[in-house]
């Protein structure tokens, strides 16, 4: 399935950096329908993308689906990756040697704080908070794959998120991250 994707011209970027502002996160919404999102940008300035298309949706639905769209892209605009993964058919495998290759997307690389590469790594990197926090601990499934591991299930960050925060871990790295702005 195509997705259709929104961005901004460089230019347009460059202006905000011109500014001089030390730290920004612009975020652009537009009445087109397209994929939120947001790259994922540790201490750099970024944009965020929100459509505010409402098709069918009724405008409380469409204010439910932008709010929680927002507070997902806005993570990872501040360094998060997603914590959930996508199976791909084994049909749809052409080359299994760059099917199982890292990406050279951020956004499908494991990095702290909420996606390990091996769960040794998951233990090293929150090992701390399992234990301690019940919804803590080692998880598979994140940055697209199954065999990377998430700190917390159902968080913001998931396909599907049963919880309304970010989870203990990347809470508290967001905290440290937000101390910037």
């Amino acid at each position: 399935t195509a997705k259709t994707l929104l961005e901004c011209d460089k230019s347009l970027i460059e202006s905000f950096n011109r500014l001089g502002i030390e730290r920004f996160k612009l975020v652009v919404l537009s009445p087109l329908n397209f994929v939120p999102n947001a790259k994922v940008a540790r201490g750099k300035n970024s944009a965020m993308y929100m459509p505010t298309y409402q098709g069918a949706l009724t405008r409380e639905e469409l204010t439910r689906f932008i709010g929680r769209f927002f507070i997902h892209e806005l993570g990872h605009s501040l360094g998060l990756r997603d914590e959930y993964s996508r199976q791909r058919p084994k049909e749809a495998i052409i080359d299994e040697q760059s099917a199982s290759a890292l990406s050279s997307n951020l956004a499908f690389q494991p990095a702290k704080p909420n996606c390990a590469p091996d769960e040794e790594t998951a233990k090293k990197w929150w090992g701390e908070y399992i234990g301690v926090f019940k919804d803590v601990g080692t998880f598979p499934g994140c940055a697209g794959r199954t065999t990377y591991f998430m700190p917390e299930e159902g968080t913001i960050m998931s396909d599907n998120p049963a919880k309304e925060g970010y989870g203990k871990v990347s809470e508290d790295y967001l905290r440290g991250v937000l101390d910037c702005f």
